[in-house]
């Protein structure tokens, strides 16, 4: 038993240190996102001499620990894919006149895709319809605003980086990126 989990913890520090950059997505006016290196609605993240399965196991488990209730938010096929629909009470927010900001809530979708060496990652998409407490509203509408003439509002900016941000760390935290070991030592 022993012998099987030092075999577990030294293929997942290898993964680990064998990984590339932290993945980077962005905001697009239309709602949609956008490899910050690539441009694409994808990125691609090495893993050299890593095999599908290892990947796909070490994935899984991340989520297995991020969510209170993975099984309710994730779908597989077993080393190949994992989905992620997960509900967020604060997937963006937006300043609105006389100061005041709004939470709006909502759903959003994450996906894993698993080869030999590689994870390709697609960009989030957050559910067109996201709420201010009961009230319905579009979420393309609401990034929509946070540019002005086709650049980045200044006044908005940080609404934009905060939903980029959210789920940027996700993402990451889900590739092991970022993950503190420190508080495993117990």
């Amino acid at each position: 038993m022993k012998k099987i989990l030092f075999l577990m913890a030294m293929s997942i520090i290898s993964i680990y240190s064998f990984s590339q950059e932290k993945v980077l997505f962005r905001l697009q006016q239309d709602g949609t996102f956008l490899s910050d290196k690539s441009g694409k609605k994808y990125e691609i993240v090495l893993f050299e001499g890593v095999s599908c399965d290892k990947l796909y196991i070490t994935i899984k488990n991340n989520i297995n620990s991020l969510f209170k209730k993975p099984k309710e938010v994730m779908s597989e096929v077993e080393n190949t894919s994992i989905s992620i629909r997960a509900y967020s009470d604060a997937i963006t927010c937006d300043k609105l006149p006389l100061c005041a900001v709004s939470v709006y809530s909502g759903y959003y979708n994450l996906m894993f895709h698993f080869k030999d060496g590689k994870i390709k990652v697609d960009a989030p998409i957050i559910d067109e319809t996201i709420y201010e407490g009961l009230e319905e509203r579009n979420f393309s509408y609401i990034a929509s605003g946070f540019f002005k003439k086709g650049n980045v509002n200044p006044k908005k900016e940080k609404y934009k980086l905060l939903t980029e941000d959210q789920l940027n760390v996700m993402i990451n935290k889900i590739l092991g990126f970022g993950n503190d070991t420190e508080e495993d030592e117990w």
